[in-house]
């Protein structure tokens, strides 16, 4: 049996192949999101965390939502009813129509801004030197995500490199050097492509 993914382990990963949910839209008013909110849809892989939390691996069962919205979201869903859920749809129309198309648009002005400076970021910090971590790795090989991260630390502390954030270089392997990414039992696992040697 595969290890129970933690609620936060959870969030991290979201984080990591999402993004940041101030990355996007709320799903209910269009503005900047805050968080990514559990949308308690009945998952067949729901869990509890120690302090009472419903969560669940399955990152389809997110969405995000603004501070304002995801309170009021948590505060109707908890009441557990037909009423309650019929409630939800109607203030989510409400916040919908609350924001004018002007509002809208500057936000979503404002997460292009961020997502390319993000995206300028990781690509400054992912330097050609770095890209040297690759060739020690077998060809084919599938590794856990963590255990990726441990060796390239270690690799960056032997090599005098300053190593970079778990979502960079997640992201650095996928985007830059062609690893396939998946998940066994709610981990990260990756497979070295064949032809990382030649990268």
């Amino acid at each position: 049996m595969g290890t129970v993914p933690t609620y936060d382990a959870v969030h991290k990963r979201i984080r990591a192949e999402r993004g940041p949910a101030a990355h996007h839209a709320c799903a209910w008013c269009g503005r900047t999101a805050d968080d990514w909110a559990y949308q308690h849809n009945g998952c067949a892989s729901e869990l509890l965390s120690p302090s009472g939390h419903p969560y669940s691996p399955d990152l389809s069962c997110y969405k995000p939502l603004c501070w304002e919205d995801h309170r009021t979201f948590d505060r109707l869903i908890n009441q557990d009813s037909e009423l309650s859920r019929l409630r939800l749809l109607v203030r989510s129309a409400e916040s919908f129509l609350s924001v004018t198309d002007e509002r809208a648009a500057f936000d979503r002005a404002v997460r292009e801004r961020a997502k390319a400076a993000a995206a300028a970021y990781a690509a400054s910090v992912a330097k050609p030197a770095h890209s040297a971590f690759i060739a020690t790795l077998e060809p084919g090989a599938t590794v856990y995500g963590s255990t990726l991260l441990a060796q390239y630390r270690r690799w960056c502390v032997v090599n005098d490199l300053k190593p970079v954030g778990q979502r960079t270089f997640y992201g650095w392997l996928v985007d830059n050097h062609g690893f396939e990414r998946s998940a066994r039992g709610g981990i990260a696992v990756f497979t070295v492509p064949a032809a990382a040697y030649s990268r």
